[in-house]
């Protein structure tokens, strides 16, 4: 399969050409016109598909949910539509809830991963409960608790190398002094932190090198009292994420984080909910 006349976006360049196909793997891409093709793009761009790294489902299917009566229905037809909005690749993501909803969340993966047919699940982010209530956002505050270790090598154990992304809220509770052990099976994140810059530094020293969503729910920038967002600044290992929707961060102060991030250090994502998809109304999430 040829597609041609299309505006192709390489990492360091942008092109009008054609890209082949063989067996769903690209095989050629050229500049310029070709003669035989069997879809023409017409200036349209053509992309590497969006690997959103933070979501929590959409169009009817909650990345919380082990299992209902419709749930085959739900995660097909979620399959289906993010394809078509050109996402290629996901961690599925789930907020803050029991441990026994974690234990069942990891007893039931294996069962979403039989219904992926084009492997579009990358891995599991589990955002919450280790979170803190000052800056819990949307996540049930009644969840959220203290790192337990027991639950997540439970999880390790059950799912080793599965749990892409781990949420921790450093200055919660003691969970600074526990980054040390999880960091060995999990890759750290900062979220719905309230932590000062000190703390957030210390838990960067620790393994966490990711920021969730930055801006929102995390300690702002201040120039009396420095948070996670100058921590992040100030540390070149550290990947931001940034919802790019022009709702949860202006526009303006995304133009501005990507001057001083840099592209390499900035990791897109929608944090789309189970209500993605759906007409404007009320919805329990």
């Amino acid at each position: 399969m040829i597609i041609k006349n299309a505006n192709i976006v390489l990492l360091n360049k942008t092109f009008k050409g054609y890209v082949e196909f063989d067996q769903h793997r690209i095989i050629r891409i050229g500049a310029g016109a070709v003669a035989d093709a069997d879809y023409d793009a017409h200036g349209l761009y053509l992309l590497p598909a969006f690997f959103d790294s933070h979501t929590h489902g959409g169009y009817g299917f909650d990345g919380n949910e082990s299992a209902s009566l419709d749930y085959v229905k739900k995660v097909n037809r979620y399959f289906a539509n993010i394809v078509k909005e050109g996402v290629g690749s996901t961690l599925m993501t789930t907020v803050s809830c029991s441990d026994v909803d974690l234990q069942d969340y990891a007893n039931n993966y294996p069962n979403i991963k039989k219904l992926d047919r084009d492997n579009i699940i990358k891995g599991w982010y589990i955002e919450g409960p280790y979170l803190s209530l000052a800056k819990k956002g949307a996540h049930n505050p009644k969840m959220i608790r203290p790192i337990d270790l027991k639950t997540t090598a439970y999880i390790q154990r059950k799912l080793p190398n599965v749990v892409k992304l781990l949420a921790v809220a450093p200055e919660y509770e003691g969970n600074l002094n526990k980054l040390n052990k999880l960091k060995k099976d999990y890759f750290l994140t900062v979220a719905h932190s309230n932590a000062s810059a000190a703390i957030a530094e210390k838990a960067f020293k620790l393994g966490a090198n990711r920021v969730t969503h930055l801006y929102n729910q995390v300690s702002g920038l201040d120039h009396h009292n420095p948070g996670v967002i100058d921590a992040a600044f100030d540390n070149d290992t550290v990947v931001c994420e940034l919802i790019c929707d022009g709702k949860h961060v202006e526009p303006l102060v995304i133009k501005n984080t990507y001057k001083i991030l840099g592209a390499d250090r900035i990791m897109v994502i929608s944090d789309s909910l189970m209500t993605k998809g759906f007409a404007d109304g009320a919805y329990t999430v």
